[in-house]
Protein backbone atom coordinates (compact mmCIF):
# COMPACT_ATOMS: atom_id res chain seq x y z
CA UNK A 1 0.00 0.00 0.00
CA UNK A 2 2.91 2.63 0.72
CA UNK A 3 4.82 1.40 -2.30
CA UNK A 4 1.50 2.32 -4.82
CA UNK A 5 1.23 5.53 -2.64
CA UNK A 6 4.83 6.74 -3.34
CA UNK A 7 3.98 5.63 -7.02
CA UNK A 8 0.99 7.53 -7.57
CA UNK A 9 2.51 10.66 -5.68
CA UNK A 10 5.84 10.50 -7.67
CA UNK A 11 3.31 9.90 -10.75
CA UNK A 12 1.22 13.55 -9.67
CA UNK A 13 4.23 15.27 -9.32
CA UNK A 14 5.94 14.50 -12.91
CA UNK A 15 6.77 17.83 -14.40
CA UNK A 16 4.38 19.00 -17.30
CA UNK A 17 6.45 20.25 -20.45
CA UNK A 18 5.00 22.87 -21.77
CA UNK A 19 5.84 23.71 -25.67
CA UNK A 20 6.15 27.81 -26.52
CA UNK A 21 5.36 28.34 -29.91
CA UNK A 22 5.61 32.03 -31.52
CA UNK A 23 4.42 33.65 -34.15
CA UNK A 24 4.43 36.93 -36.39
CA UNK A 25 2.51 37.34 -39.86
CA UNK A 26 4.74 39.87 -40.76
CA UNK A 27 7.87 41.19 -39.59
CA UNK A 28 9.40 44.28 -41.77
CA UNK A 29 12.42 44.86 -40.34
CA UNK A 30 13.22 41.28 -39.26
CA UNK A 31 14.47 42.73 -35.86
CA UNK A 32 11.65 39.80 -34.42
CA UNK A 33 10.50 41.91 -31.53
CA UNK A 34 7.31 40.92 -32.17
CA UNK A 35 7.62 37.49 -31.39
CA UNK A 36 10.07 38.22 -28.58
CA UNK A 37 7.10 40.39 -26.64
CA UNK A 38 5.07 36.79 -27.59
CA UNK A 39 8.00 35.00 -26.12
CA UNK A 40 7.76 37.01 -22.92
CA UNK A 41 3.95 36.54 -22.15
CA UNK A 42 3.96 32.96 -22.96
CA UNK A 43 7.29 32.04 -20.14
CA UNK A 44 5.32 34.51 -17.55
CA UNK A 45 2.21 31.89 -17.43
CA UNK A 46 4.69 29.20 -17.83
CA UNK A 47 6.13 30.10 -14.64
CA UNK A 48 2.72 31.09 -12.97
CA UNK A 49 1.87 27.63 -13.53
CA UNK A 50 4.50 26.06 -12.66
CA UNK A 51 5.13 23.97 -15.64
CA UNK A 52 8.95 22.87 -17.02
CA UNK A 53 9.81 24.99 -20.23
CA UNK A 54 9.95 22.40 -23.02
CA UNK A 55 11.20 23.51 -26.60
CA UNK A 56 10.09 26.48 -28.55
CA UNK A 57 8.96 26.59 -32.30
CA UNK A 58 8.90 30.04 -34.39
CA UNK A 59 7.21 31.03 -37.40
CA UNK A 60 8.29 34.93 -38.00
CA UNK A 61 7.40 36.65 -40.57
CA UNK A 62 5.15 33.69 -41.90
CA UNK A 63 1.71 33.76 -42.33
CA UNK A 64 -0.81 31.30 -41.26
CA UNK A 65 -3.44 31.74 -43.92
CA UNK A 66 -2.35 27.96 -45.36
CA UNK A 67 -0.87 29.27 -48.58
CA UNK A 68 3.07 29.16 -47.29
CA UNK A 69 4.60 26.26 -44.98
CA UNK A 70 4.95 26.44 -41.84
CA UNK A 71 8.15 24.86 -40.59
CA UNK A 72 7.42 25.58 -36.90
CA UNK A 73 3.86 24.47 -36.82
CA UNK A 74 4.84 21.27 -38.49
CA UNK A 75 7.82 20.58 -35.55
CA UNK A 76 5.17 21.21 -32.92
CA UNK A 77 3.18 18.45 -34.37
CA UNK A 78 5.29 16.44 -34.87
CA UNK A 79 6.51 16.75 -30.86
CA UNK A 80 2.85 16.65 -29.60
CA UNK A 81 2.42 13.09 -31.49
CA UNK A 82 5.69 11.84 -29.92
CA UNK A 83 4.71 12.90 -26.87
CA UNK A 84 7.37 14.85 -25.83
CA UNK A 85 5.16 17.70 -24.50
CA UNK A 86 1.49 18.13 -22.67
CA UNK A 87 1.36 21.94 -22.89
CA UNK A 88 1.09 24.35 -26.17
CA UNK A 89 1.32 28.28 -24.73
CA UNK A 90 0.92 30.32 -27.43
CA UNK A 91 -0.04 34.08 -27.18
CA UNK A 92 -3.54 33.75 -28.87
CA UNK A 93 -5.28 30.72 -31.20
CA UNK A 94 -5.14 33.10 -34.28
CA UNK A 95 -1.09 32.66 -33.69
CA UNK A 96 -1.51 29.04 -33.74
CA UNK A 97 -3.94 28.07 -36.36
CA UNK A 98 -6.43 30.15 -38.62
CA UNK A 99 -7.76 27.62 -41.15
CA UNK A 100 -9.67 24.69 -40.51
CA UNK A 101 -7.08 22.31 -42.21
CA UNK A 102 -4.71 23.17 -39.50
CA UNK A 103 -7.28 23.21 -36.61
CA UNK A 104 -7.82 19.86 -37.32
CA UNK A 105 -4.35 18.64 -37.74
CA UNK A 106 -4.13 20.17 -33.99
CA UNK A 107 -6.91 18.41 -32.52
CA UNK A 108 -5.56 15.44 -34.03
CA UNK A 109 -2.46 15.33 -32.45
CA UNK A 110 -3.72 16.28 -28.98
CA UNK A 111 -6.01 13.92 -29.30
CA UNK A 112 -3.62 11.56 -29.44
CA UNK A 113 -1.21 12.34 -26.30
CA UNK A 114 -3.85 14.25 -24.05
CA UNK A 115 -2.06 17.52 -24.90
CA UNK A 116 -3.73 20.75 -24.39
CA UNK A 117 -3.72 24.82 -25.74
CA UNK A 118 -3.40 26.96 -22.92
CA UNK A 119 -3.50 30.69 -24.05
CA UNK A 120 -1.79 33.68 -22.96
CA UNK A 121 -4.75 35.81 -24.20
CA UNK A 122 -7.76 33.07 -23.95
CA UNK A 123 -8.47 30.40 -22.00
CA UNK A 124 -7.74 26.53 -21.66
CA UNK A 125 -8.50 24.27 -24.22
CA UNK A 126 -8.71 20.60 -24.52
CA UNK A 127 -8.83 19.00 -27.77
CA UNK A 128 -10.13 15.91 -26.29
CA UNK A 129 -13.56 17.13 -24.98
CA UNK A 130 -15.82 17.94 -27.34
CA UNK A 131 -16.26 21.13 -25.16
CA UNK A 132 -12.84 21.75 -26.01
CA UNK A 133 -13.07 20.87 -29.48
CA UNK A 134 -16.18 23.49 -30.44
CA UNK A 135 -14.76 25.96 -28.20
CA UNK A 136 -11.73 25.68 -30.50
CA UNK A 137 -13.72 25.25 -33.25
CA UNK A 138 -15.13 28.72 -32.70
CA UNK A 139 -12.18 30.52 -31.97
CA UNK A 140 -10.68 29.07 -35.29
CA UNK A 141 -13.69 30.29 -37.35
CA UNK A 142 -13.63 33.59 -35.69
CA UNK A 143 -9.91 33.67 -37.00
CA UNK A 144 -10.78 33.05 -40.33
CA UNK A 145 -13.03 35.34 -40.68
CA UNK A 146 -10.86 38.72 -39.70
CA UNK A 147 -8.35 36.68 -42.12
CA UNK A 148 -11.34 36.86 -44.67
CA UNK A 149 -12.41 40.67 -44.47
CA UNK A 150 -8.63 41.90 -44.03
CA UNK A 151 -8.64 39.94 -47.42
CA UNK A 152 -11.37 41.67 -49.13
CA UNK A 153 -10.34 45.06 -47.58
CA UNK A 154 -6.98 44.74 -49.02
CA UNK A 155 -7.91 43.65 -52.46
CA UNK A 156 -10.38 46.42 -52.22
CA UNK A 157 -7.47 48.98 -51.26
CA UNK A 158 -5.14 47.47 -54.15
CA UNK A 159 -8.06 47.96 -56.56
CA UNK A 160 -8.76 51.16 -55.59
CA UNK A 161 -4.95 52.71 -55.60
CA UNK A 162 -4.72 50.91 -59.07
CA UNK A 163 -8.17 53.23 -60.34
CA UNK A 164 -6.08 55.67 -59.33
CA UNK A 165 -3.05 55.13 -61.25
CA UNK A 166 -1.29 55.19 -57.99
CA UNK A 167 2.30 52.33 -58.47
CA UNK A 168 2.94 49.63 -56.83
CA UNK A 169 4.95 46.33 -56.76
CA UNK A 170 7.61 44.70 -54.08
CA UNK A 171 10.09 45.12 -56.47
CA UNK A 172 11.46 47.83 -58.35
CA UNK A 173 10.40 47.74 -62.22
CA UNK A 174 14.05 47.36 -64.30
CA UNK A 175 13.94 50.91 -65.88
CA UNK A 176 13.31 52.99 -62.46
CA UNK A 177 14.27 53.28 -58.75
CA UNK A 178 12.69 51.69 -56.15
CA UNK A 179 9.57 54.30 -55.87
CA UNK A 180 8.61 52.70 -59.55
CA UNK A 181 7.96 56.56 -60.49
CA UNK A 182 11.82 58.00 -60.72
CA UNK A 183 13.41 56.71 -64.22
CA UNK A 184 16.68 55.13 -64.00
CA UNK A 185 18.04 56.61 -67.24
CA UNK A 186 20.61 54.09 -67.81
CA UNK A 187 18.02 51.08 -67.74
CA UNK A 188 15.37 53.14 -69.31
CA UNK A 189 17.64 53.58 -72.41
CA UNK A 190 17.96 50.22 -72.98
CA UNK A 191 14.17 49.56 -72.35
CA UNK A 192 13.58 52.02 -74.96
CA UNK A 193 15.95 50.37 -77.52
CA UNK A 194 14.03 46.99 -76.87
CA UNK A 195 11.45 48.23 -77.64
CA UNK A 196 12.61 49.43 -80.82
CA UNK A 197 14.16 45.96 -81.50
CA UNK A 198 11.11 44.50 -81.07
CA UNK A 199 9.27 46.51 -83.95
CA UNK A 200 12.44 46.09 -86.24
CA UNK A 201 12.13 42.14 -85.65
CA UNK A 202 14.48 41.56 -83.11
CA UNK A 203 14.00 38.11 -80.85
CA UNK A 204 13.91 38.19 -76.86
CA UNK A 205 16.40 35.89 -76.80
CA UNK A 206 18.95 38.36 -79.30
CA UNK A 207 17.40 40.71 -76.60
CA UNK A 208 18.63 38.90 -73.85
CA UNK A 209 21.90 37.42 -75.04
CA UNK A 210 23.02 41.20 -76.34
CA UNK A 211 22.28 42.73 -71.97
CA UNK A 212 23.90 39.42 -70.61
CA UNK A 213 27.13 40.21 -72.58
CA UNK A 214 26.94 43.63 -71.92
CA UNK A 215 27.02 42.48 -67.77
CA UNK A 216 23.51 44.07 -67.29
CA UNK A 217 21.65 42.31 -64.99
CA UNK A 218 17.82 41.93 -63.69
CA UNK A 219 16.66 44.22 -60.51
CA UNK A 220 16.92 40.97 -58.84
CA UNK A 221 20.84 40.96 -60.29
CA UNK A 222 20.11 37.46 -62.71
CA UNK A 223 20.96 37.11 -66.42
CA UNK A 224 18.32 37.40 -68.84
CA UNK A 225 16.44 35.11 -70.63
CA UNK A 226 13.98 35.56 -73.70
CA UNK A 227 11.29 34.95 -71.31
CA UNK A 228 12.28 37.31 -68.49
CA UNK A 229 12.54 40.32 -71.72
CA UNK A 230 9.37 39.35 -72.48
CA UNK A 231 7.81 39.27 -69.11
CA UNK A 232 9.46 43.06 -68.82
CA UNK A 233 8.04 44.60 -72.28
CA UNK A 234 4.58 43.14 -71.98
CA UNK A 235 3.90 45.20 -68.99
CA UNK A 236 1.80 48.25 -69.73
CA UNK A 237 3.62 50.56 -66.45
CA UNK A 238 6.23 50.55 -69.20
CA UNK A 239 3.49 52.76 -71.65
CA UNK A 240 2.69 55.08 -68.56
CA UNK A 241 -0.69 52.89 -67.95
CA UNK A 242 -1.73 51.33 -64.77
CA UNK A 243 -3.07 47.78 -64.90
CA UNK A 244 -5.01 45.50 -62.04
CA UNK A 245 -5.33 41.47 -62.50
CA UNK A 246 -4.29 41.55 -66.55
CA UNK A 247 -7.02 44.97 -67.25
CA UNK A 248 -5.74 48.35 -67.67
CA UNK A 249 -7.91 50.49 -65.31
CA UNK A 250 -6.13 54.12 -65.78
CA UNK A 251 -3.58 56.26 -66.82
CA UNK A 252 -0.40 55.70 -64.43
CA UNK A 253 1.13 58.66 -62.40
CA UNK A 254 4.68 58.31 -63.36
CA UNK A 255 6.13 58.98 -66.95
CA UNK A 256 6.07 55.73 -68.95
CA UNK A 257 9.26 55.31 -71.01
CA UNK A 258 8.00 54.36 -74.50
CA UNK A 259 4.51 56.16 -75.65
CA UNK A 260 1.22 53.79 -75.75
CA UNK A 261 1.27 53.20 -79.36
CA UNK A 262 4.55 52.29 -79.67
CA UNK A 263 4.12 49.88 -76.44
CA UNK A 264 0.94 48.45 -78.26
CA UNK A 265 2.50 47.68 -81.38
CA UNK A 266 5.63 45.79 -79.75
CA UNK A 267 2.76 43.92 -77.72
CA UNK A 268 1.48 43.06 -81.04
CA UNK A 269 4.46 41.65 -82.60
CA UNK A 270 5.22 39.46 -79.17
CA UNK A 271 1.77 38.37 -79.00
CA UNK A 272 1.76 37.55 -82.61
CA UNK A 273 1.05 33.40 -83.58
CA UNK A 274 4.39 31.31 -84.09
CA UNK A 275 6.79 34.06 -82.37
CA UNK A 276 7.24 31.66 -79.76
CA UNK A 277 9.53 29.27 -80.71
CA UNK A 278 11.38 26.23 -79.09
CA UNK A 279 14.63 27.29 -79.96
CA UNK A 280 14.11 30.50 -81.79
CA UNK A 281 17.97 30.34 -82.84
CA UNK A 282 17.98 27.14 -84.15
CA UNK A 283 19.87 27.68 -87.41
CA UNK A 284 20.06 31.23 -87.57
CA UNK A 285 23.57 32.34 -86.41
CA UNK A 286 24.02 33.97 -89.99
CA UNK A 287 22.37 36.99 -92.05
CA UNK A 288 20.94 34.91 -94.40
CA UNK A 289 20.00 31.63 -93.00
CA UNK A 290 16.15 30.75 -93.68
CA UNK A 291 16.01 33.82 -95.63
CA UNK A 292 17.83 33.24 -99.09
CA UNK A 293 15.79 31.26 -101.94
CA UNK A 294 17.13 28.64 -104.01
CA UNK A 295 17.09 29.82 -107.66
CA UNK A 296 15.95 26.26 -108.72
CA UNK A 297 13.04 25.03 -106.18
CA UNK A 298 12.12 27.77 -104.32
CA UNK A 299 12.72 26.32 -100.75
CA UNK A 300 14.77 28.45 -98.20
CA UNK A 301 18.44 27.72 -97.65
CA UNK A 302 20.51 26.72 -94.81
CA UNK A 303 24.15 27.41 -93.79
CA UNK A 304 26.38 24.28 -93.55
CA UNK A 305 29.90 23.81 -93.45
CA UNK A 306 31.98 22.57 -96.18
CA UNK A 307 34.35 19.41 -95.25
CA UNK A 308 37.19 21.98 -94.99
CA UNK A 309 35.30 24.19 -92.55
CA UNK A 310 34.47 26.93 -94.55
CA UNK A 311 30.64 27.96 -94.19
CA UNK A 312 28.69 27.97 -97.17
CA UNK A 313 24.50 28.28 -98.02
CA UNK A 314 22.58 25.49 -99.51
CA UNK A 315 19.15 23.70 -100.32
CA UNK A 316 18.86 20.83 -99.24
CA UNK A 317 17.09 19.20 -102.36
CA UNK A 318 19.95 20.18 -105.25
CA UNK A 319 23.19 20.82 -105.59
CA UNK A 320 23.06 24.46 -105.39
CA UNK A 321 25.29 26.02 -102.45
CA UNK A 322 27.29 29.85 -102.35
CA UNK A 323 30.29 30.70 -100.13
CA UNK A 324 28.26 32.11 -96.95
CA UNK A 325 31.05 35.00 -95.99
CA UNK A 326 30.73 36.06 -99.55
CA UNK A 327 27.42 36.41 -100.04
CA UNK A 328 26.78 37.97 -96.62
CA UNK A 329 29.60 40.23 -97.64
CA UNK A 330 27.77 41.09 -101.06
CA UNK A 331 23.96 41.57 -98.98
CA UNK A 332 25.50 44.27 -96.44
CA UNK A 333 27.32 46.38 -99.17
CA UNK A 334 24.35 46.26 -101.39
CA UNK A 335 21.97 47.05 -98.24
CA UNK A 336 24.35 49.88 -97.07
CA UNK A 337 24.18 51.38 -100.66
CA UNK A 338 20.44 51.47 -101.04
CA UNK A 339 19.74 52.65 -97.42
CA UNK A 340 22.61 55.57 -97.99
CA UNK A 341 20.66 56.99 -101.05
CA UNK A 342 18.19 59.84 -99.85
CA UNK A 343 14.78 57.89 -99.57
CA UNK A 344 16.83 55.29 -98.31
CA UNK A 345 15.01 55.95 -94.81
CA UNK A 346 11.41 55.53 -96.14
CA UNK A 347 11.47 52.31 -97.15
CA UNK A 348 11.81 51.41 -93.33
CA UNK A 349 9.31 54.30 -92.23
CA UNK A 350 5.65 52.88 -91.30
CA UNK A 351 3.08 53.57 -93.15
CA UNK A 352 1.57 56.20 -91.06
CA UNK A 353 -2.69 56.06 -90.86
CA UNK A 354 -5.28 58.08 -91.23
CA UNK A 355 -8.21 59.04 -88.61
CA UNK A 356 -8.61 60.31 -84.83
CA UNK A 357 -5.93 60.16 -82.55
CA UNK A 358 -7.01 57.04 -80.70
CA UNK A 359 -4.20 57.17 -78.46
CA UNK A 360 -5.51 60.86 -77.20
CA UNK A 361 -9.08 59.26 -76.68
CA UNK A 362 -8.33 56.52 -74.74
CA UNK A 363 -6.07 58.76 -72.31
CA UNK A 364 -9.52 60.80 -71.91
CA UNK A 365 -11.35 57.53 -71.54
CA UNK A 366 -9.09 56.54 -68.96
CA UNK A 367 -9.28 60.02 -66.82
CA UNK A 368 -13.10 59.57 -66.72
CA UNK A 369 -12.52 56.42 -64.64
CA UNK A 370 -10.12 58.06 -62.81
CA UNK A 371 -12.31 61.12 -61.44
CA UNK A 372 -15.32 58.25 -60.71
CA UNK A 373 -12.40 56.36 -58.45
CA UNK A 374 -11.38 58.87 -57.25
CA UNK A 375 -14.96 60.59 -56.54
CA UNK A 376 -17.43 57.61 -55.94
CA UNK A 377 -14.84 54.69 -55.03
CA UNK A 378 -14.87 55.02 -51.46
CA UNK A 379 -18.43 56.04 -51.12
CA UNK A 380 -19.95 53.88 -48.83
CA UNK A 381 -23.88 54.95 -49.70
CA UNK A 382 -23.29 53.59 -53.00
CA UNK A 383 -23.67 49.73 -53.85
CA UNK A 384 -21.19 47.70 -55.87
CA UNK A 385 -23.84 47.35 -58.88
CA UNK A 386 -24.60 51.63 -59.10
CA UNK A 387 -20.49 51.87 -58.87
CA UNK A 388 -20.08 49.06 -61.49
CA UNK A 389 -22.79 50.99 -63.92
CA UNK A 390 -21.00 54.03 -64.04
CA UNK A 391 -17.53 52.53 -65.65
CA UNK A 392 -18.91 49.63 -67.56
CA UNK A 393 -19.89 52.17 -70.24
CA UNK A 394 -16.82 53.64 -70.49
CA UNK A 395 -14.70 50.32 -70.07
CA UNK A 396 -16.59 49.26 -73.05
CA UNK A 397 -15.63 52.55 -74.91
CA UNK A 398 -12.41 52.03 -74.16
CA UNK A 399 -11.76 48.56 -74.50
CA UNK A 400 -12.83 49.42 -78.53
CA UNK A 401 -10.02 52.09 -78.31
CA UNK A 402 -7.67 49.82 -77.64
CA UNK A 403 -8.62 47.28 -79.56
CA UNK A 404 -8.06 49.54 -82.73
CA UNK A 405 -4.41 50.43 -81.03
CA UNK A 406 -3.60 46.86 -81.27
CA UNK A 407 -4.45 46.22 -84.85
CA UNK A 408 -2.31 49.08 -85.71
CA UNK A 409 0.94 48.28 -87.90
CA UNK A 410 4.26 48.32 -85.82
CA UNK A 411 5.59 51.95 -86.21
CA UNK A 412 9.14 51.51 -85.83
CA UNK A 413 11.57 54.22 -83.96
CA UNK A 414 13.90 55.31 -86.72
CA UNK A 415 15.75 57.51 -83.94
CA UNK A 416 18.83 55.36 -84.41
CA UNK A 417 19.40 55.73 -88.05
CA UNK A 418 18.93 59.86 -87.90
CA UNK A 419 21.37 60.10 -85.17
CA UNK A 420 24.23 57.67 -86.74
CA UNK A 421 26.41 59.63 -88.87
CA UNK A 422 26.34 57.56 -91.75
CA UNK A 423 24.10 54.54 -92.95
CA UNK A 424 27.58 51.86 -92.62
CA UNK A 425 28.08 53.11 -89.07
CA UNK A 426 24.70 52.51 -88.47
CA UNK A 427 24.80 48.92 -90.03
CA UNK A 428 27.90 48.39 -88.03
CA UNK A 429 25.93 48.59 -84.33
CA UNK A 430 23.01 47.12 -85.63
CA UNK A 431 22.55 43.43 -83.60
CA UNK A 432 22.08 39.92 -86.11
CA UNK A 433 19.20 40.14 -85.27
CA UNK A 434 18.00 43.60 -86.52
CA UNK A 435 20.23 43.03 -89.52
CA UNK A 436 18.37 40.34 -90.68
CA UNK A 437 15.22 42.35 -90.11
CA UNK A 438 16.58 45.05 -92.19
CA UNK A 439 17.39 42.42 -95.08
CA UNK A 440 13.92 40.55 -94.83
CA UNK A 441 12.15 44.01 -95.04
CA UNK A 442 13.86 44.99 -98.03
CA UNK A 443 14.55 42.32 -100.29
CA UNK A 444 13.64 39.13 -101.30
CA UNK A 445 17.46 37.38 -102.03
CA UNK A 446 17.46 34.22 -104.56
CA UNK A 447 20.44 32.15 -105.52
CA UNK A 448 20.94 30.99 -108.73
CA UNK A 449 22.93 28.70 -110.30
CA UNK A 450 26.87 29.45 -111.36
CA UNK A 451 27.91 29.88 -114.46
CA UNK A 452 30.23 27.19 -114.95
CA UNK A 453 34.46 28.05 -115.58
CA UNK A 454 33.59 31.41 -112.92
CA UNK A 455 35.44 31.19 -110.18
CA UNK A 456 34.72 33.33 -106.90
CA UNK A 457 32.18 34.99 -105.84
CA UNK A 458 29.21 36.08 -108.64
CA UNK A 459 27.19 38.52 -107.83
CA UNK A 460 25.59 37.95 -111.36
CA UNK A 461 24.42 34.37 -109.24
CA UNK A 462 22.40 36.14 -106.76
CA UNK A 463 18.88 37.91 -107.97
CA UNK A 464 17.61 40.87 -105.65
CA UNK A 465 14.07 41.31 -105.94
CA UNK A 466 13.26 45.09 -103.55
CA UNK A 467 9.83 44.75 -101.55
CA UNK A 468 7.22 47.41 -101.74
Amino acid sequence: MVSQLTTSTMYTMAPTVAALYLRLSVDRRGDELGVSRQREDCLDLISRRGWTLGPEFTDNDTSASGKVPRPGFASLLDAIRAGRVKRVVAWNLDRVVRTTRDRLDLVDACQRTGAMVALVRGTDLDPGTPGGRLHLAILQEVAQHELDVRHDRQVRAFRQRAEKGLPWGPNRPFGYERDGVTIRESEAQLVRDAYRAVLAGETMYGIAQRWNDAGIHTTFGKTWSAASVRQMLIRPRYAGLRAHRGEIVAQGTWKGLVDEEMWRAAVRVMKAPGRRRPHPVAGRRYLLSGLAVCGRCGELMTSGLTHHGKRTYRCRRFDLSRDGDSLDAFIERVVVARMSRPDGRELLAPQQEEGPDLAVKAAVLRQRLEIIASEFGSDLTMSPAEYRAMREPILEQLAEVEEQLANRGPSPDLAALDAAPDVETWWGELSLGLRRAVVNRLMQVTVLPAVRGRKGFDPASVRIEWCG
